[in-house]
């Protein structure tokens, strides 16, 4: 990895080249002091960096460096959190794109762990078979009353659709259990 600071007395440079060369050595020293030892997106770094003061140029340039070297990788933490959100905790394709979008994950990152991931009837299917095991063998019985069965489906819907799942998918899955 490259060192954080550099000699700003390389000979030949104007004094507005070596402001410049400062400022971005400032600029980069201020992103690893937030980066720490934890993982961050690039858009929250660049953020962070932006609140300090530091100008766009400066900004796109040391996210840029930083990327490079390996303190900054969306496309890993992107990974990581689309693996994190099966099962129980399963979204649609539609709500974990906003999701990581809105932690400052970049664009190309985020296309590209979903399209690793599972498809939005796989994540549905596992969402309904891990967290709605019981209400599903209850929807089944021949015994459950019609307004218990109408109660149970509409919970379950609900919540696929808070999760984004489109609701012909919805109905579909439902409808098949």
């Amino acid at each position: 990895m490259k060192k954080i600071s550099s000699d700003l007395k390389v000979e030949g440079l104007s004094d507005e080249e070596r402001a410049l060369r400062r400022r971005l050595q400032d600029a980069r020293s201020e992103a690893i002091s937030f980066l720490g030892l934890a993982k961050k997106p690039s858009g929250r770094v660049a953020q962070r960096l932006r609140d300090e003061g530091y100008d766009d140029d400066i900004v796109r340039e040391v996210v840029r460096e930083l990327a490079d070297e390996g303190y900054l990788d969306d496309l890993a933490i992107a990974r990581r959190q689309a693996r994190q959100r099966r099962g129980r905790q399963a979204e649609s394709h539609f709500a974990l794109r906003q999701r990581l979008l809105q932690s400052g994950l970049a664009h190309d990152a985020v296309d590209t762990a979903l399209d690793e991931t599972l498809t939005d009837r796989e994540l549905a299917r596992d969402l309904l078979d891990t967290r709605f095991t019981p209400e599903l063998k209850h929807l089944r019985a021949a015994d459950t009353p019609p307004a218990e069965k109408r109660r149970l489906f509409m919970r379950i819907a609900r919540l696929l659709g808070s999760r984004g799942f489109d609701s012909e998918l919805i109905e579909e899955l439902l409808r098949r259990h």
